[in-house]
């Protein structure tokens, strides 16, 4: 097998440019960065499909042809989180500073880095005049961090119907992720009755109610057998409005609950257990009455650490004497979008340090962007074992 080298030259030029394009919500404006992606390839090696999603918003599906039906998918967002306060970074968010061999700005890590990782290994392997073994698809997301617009739409059109299996390029600090936690979002508005804090038998407090429901639903995980990767199902209050005076029980309490599941997980089911919950204390207290909207439902999902794709992946970490180690994502991506949807065997790697996401002056080494091509490649060309 010819061992291709990636050129970090070249690598650095492409994530300083994604990075100088603003992607960041909720503009998105990831149109911006799909024509320059798009820039990057030679018009007639490639297939493409531009979808756009209006107001300069896009996804983009690049397809390279191989030598055997056998379809391999890159994913990746163009989107990143909002910028916050600008002041508070060191270096420009928009600059792409270098600084040793790590390159500032936002989106550097979560997840430009991993979107250099997917172009420099396309580019490398067409660079190279070799055909390639399989269908390489690469497939750049718009609106992963809040609605999944982008996924949804390479979903309906069809263009993913034909994957055999998906590497989704998300930070994991080169480690390989094989299970993601769901995620269950519900507002909960809970209507009691109010009176004097001093007399509290008068009336009943609406947040005292709403911790309870919080409480009852983490007791459902009580006796769950934690996942080997991803630990328990939580559930967490992350936002929370209540009272009117420091001396009255609040009559109405208002908030979400973030809750995030197991893949061996239903989530419907997991609703219907909550609407128990709620259904029994109603019937407790007749003063009381709960509303549940849930907003956000993605699902878990996880593979086989035996799975051939997972043992190829293994192969090659070993021969490039790279540590290997199967992790678990506890934030959801694109791949609780689209893997319940084709059920294709998937693993979730690419450069950048999971455990350090969203925070100012958001960086990622060039030499694990460079590593992580190294790795696609690799594997694009273990497919050759296929035939």
């Amino acid at each position: 097998m010819e061992r291709l080298h990636v050129s970090p030259q070249k690598a650095l030029q492409i994530i300083q440019s994604l990075l100088r394009i603003r992607t960041a919500l909720p503009a998105g404006d990831e149109m911006d960065c799909a024509k320059y992606i798009l820039s990057l390839f030679p018009k007639d090696k490639i297939d493409f499909h531009m979808l756009d999603h209006g107001h300069n918003r896009a996804s983009l599906k690049i397809s390279l042809p191989g030598k055997i039906d056998f379809n391999l998918a890159l994913v990746g967002h163009m989107d990143t989180i909002g910028l916050g306060n600008p002041e508070s970074w060191r270096h420009s968010p928009f600059g792409a500073d270098v600084e040793g061999d790590r390159i500032f700005g936002l989106g550097a890590m979560n997840m430009k880095g991993g979107l250099t990782s997917i172009l420099m290994a396309a580019l490398t392997l067409l660079e190279s005049g070799a055909e390639l073994p399989v269908n390489l698809h690469l497939c750049f997301s718009a609106d992963e961090e809040i609605n999944g617009i982008g996924a949804g739409a390479l979903l309906r059109s069809g263009l993913m119907d034909d994957m055999n299996e998906i590497i989704i390029a998300e930070p994991t600090t080169m480690k390989v992720g094989l299970a993601e936690k769901g995620a269950l979002w519900l507002r909960l508005t809970v209507h009691g009755r109010s009176c004097h804090s001093a007399m509290p038998d008068q009336g009943v407090s609406a947040l005292e109610v709403f911790l309870e429901i919080a409480r009852r639903i983490r007791q459902l995980f009580a006796n769950e057998r934690a996942h080997r990767l991803l630990g328990h199902s939580t559930c967490e209050i992350t936002e929370l409005s209540a009272g009117t005076a420091p001396n009255v029980l609040p009559e109405i309490a208002a908030g979400t609950l973030d809750i995030r599941i197991l893949p061996k997980s239903n989530y419907y089911a997991l609703l219907e257990s909550i609407k128990k919950i709620t259904c029994s204390m109603e019937q407790e207290e007749p003063r009381l009455s709960v509303s549940i909207d849930s907003f956000n439902l993605q699902p878990p999902v996880g593979m086989n650490g035996k799975a051939d794709m997972v043992q190829r992946i293994r192969k090659i970490f070993e021969r490039r004497g790279m540590p290997y180690e199967e992790i678990g994502i506890h934030t959801f991506t694109d791949a609780s979008r689209l893997i319940p949807v084709l059920g294709v065997p998937f693993v979730i790697m690419g450069p950048g340090e999971h455990e350090r996401g969203y925070q100012v002056d958001e960086s990622v080494s060039l030499n694990s962007i460079c590593q992580m091509a190294q790795v696609y490649i690799d594997y694009i060309q273990s497919l050759k074992e296929t035939d």
